[in-house]
């Protein structure tokens, strides 16, 4: 039966004597229609695919459901399918899926990441992310989901839900080829932003610099104590100077060459030494055992050094300083830099970023001056 549907209408609206139920389909909406039955009413809407297919989606019933939302829902299918799309298509996906629990485990075991961001991600997923989304289909979520579950991770660790930003973004976008992302463009989100970045950076004033290097040289600990200076005399990554392979520096040009693995940069990256640096190296070098493969040893003598989070906590509480982490250091050193008054590029250079707004304008920079930049952190030390 056709007729012009609407919230009145509905109400009067009945099964014919003798059969158990009746279609009756809206002539001011094609597609749009209810399923009067004996018990219920159940919206529903119908359509034909791009290939030719007739299917039809059941919206709700009536009793839960009103019936302009039910119509505003029949016009959100009917123009999805105007554009080529097949909502029934997503509503069966969700059907086959599990939860994000198990959907985000499932892709995060067989993703290919550093040990590092493995173990960080890891944490994130476990403790943030299934607590707040796991019980839900990954294709349900909805940018509110994901803003509601960014703001309650937020009051816990800012760094931990900008984290969790970026792995439900990569997981979206490797699952479904980037055609279904309510993840994205988050860090763009005026209204997150003034949660952003709340991993706050601690710079370092220099005199704080200088006592923390004369506490080194008192230190018993002086494979930590090298690795933490080295730290400081060329900005690298504490993962990248802990994972410092003997065949990545050439003390004769006075370079080390840190691999992309070793990295967030999509390519390996060189960095100038400062004197001090090189002569880190040197010593160190001549203090190695024959054949070994890692600057920083682990005390298996196989692996590289894992963590130096002891010895920088208690150099800093014996120098009175509170509140810095060790991946302050590498702002300080970009900080301290500039503001002797070296340009932010050529900083950026000295310490290898590959920012992509950046990069081809780093690349003018020559090399050569980039060493000169390295050096000259020994004097403001």
């Amino acid at each position: 039966m056709k007729l012009k549907l609407s919230a009145a209408k509905l109400k009067t609206l009945t099964v014919p004597e003798g059969k158990s139920g009746e279609y009756v389909w809206d002539t001011s909406l094609p597609g749009f229609g209810v399923y009067v039955g004996k018990t219920a009413k159940t919206f529903l809407v119908q359509f034909t695919t791009r290939a030719g297919e007739e299917k039809r989606h059941k919206i709700g019933r009536s009793d839960v459901l009103s019936y302009d939302a039910a119509r505003q829902e029949a016009l959100r299918v009917l123009g999805e399918v105007q554009k080529g799309a097949d909502p029934t298509a997503a509503i069966k996906q969700a059907r086959q899926e599990g939860p994000l629990s198990e959907e985000l485990v499932n892709w995060f075991d067989s993703h290919t990441m550093k040990d590092s961001t493995r173990k960080t991600w890891r944490s994130v997923v476990n403790n943030h992310l299934i607590p707040a989304l796991g019980s839900r289909k990954p294709s349900t979520i909805t940018k509110a989901d994901i803003l509601a579950a960014y703001r309650d991770i937020q009051a816990k660790s800012g760094r931990q839900a900008n984290q969790a930003i970026i792995i439900l973004s990569t997981f979206y976008n490797r699952t479904t080829d980037g055609k279904f992302n309510p993840a994205s463009d988050f860090r763009n989100d005026k209204s997150i932003r003034k949660h952003r970045d709340a991993e706050r950076e601690v710079v370092l004033s220099q005199d704080q610099v200088r006592a923390l290097l004369a506490d080194f040289d008192k230190s018993p600990a002086q494979q930590s104590a090298d690795a933490a200076r080295l730290l400081f005399y060329t900005g690298a990554r504490i993962g990248e100077i802990l994972a410092l392979r003997w065949d990545a520096v050439n003390l004769t040009q006075g370079t080390i060459t840190l691999a992309h693995t070793m990295t967030k940069e999509a390519k390996a990256k060189t960095l100038h030494l400062s004197p001090r640096a090189q002569a880190i190296l040197e010593r160190r070098q001549e203090e190695a055992l024959e054949g070994a493969e890692y600057v920083f040893p682990g005390r298996d003598g196989e692996a590289h050094q894992v963590v130096i989070k002891a010895f920088w906590k208690a150099a800093c509480k014996r120098c009175g300083i509170e509140g810095v982490h060790i991946h302050d250091i590498r702002a300080t050193y970009s900080t301290i830099l500039i503001a002797s008054g070296e340009s932010a590029k050529a900083v950026g250079k000295t310490m290898g970023h590959a920012d992509t707004k950046t990069t081809m304008r780093y690349e003018r920079i020559a090399q050569d001056r980039a060493k000169d930049i390295a050096s000259k952190v020994d004097d403001l030390f």
